[in-house]
Formats: C-alpha cells, structure tokens, sequence
C-alpha cells in the first residue's frame, strides 16, 4: 500500500487525502473496499492517525 500511495501521488497526480481515492487504491492491492470504508470512518487507529497529521 505504502509503494501504491508513493506512485498515485508523486507519479499519477493522485490526491491521497481523499477517502474515495484511498479506498480505490486499497482494493487495488487487496484491501476490501468494506473494510476500507469502515477504517477510514472509525476511530480504530487513532495513534497511526495521529502519527500523520
């Protein structure tokens, strides 16, 4: 996923911000959408999200 991120941003112009976009480039890799959504909308993580900001 990292590599994906790294490639959508720097070399397609990709905003990767953008929930949409992060859970298209999940299911790209293998991530299932649901699965995806459902992280992006929760408080799971709040360390890592953290750690981004």
């Amino acid at each position: 996923m990292h590599e994906r991120l790294l490639r959508a941003h720097l070399c397609e112009g990709e905003i990767v911000d953008d929930p949409d976009t992060l859970v298209r480039l999940g299911a790209e890799v293998g991530v299932p959408e649901g699965e995806a959504r459902r992280t992006l909308n929760s408080d799971e993580y709040p360390d890592a999200a953290q750690a981004t900001r």
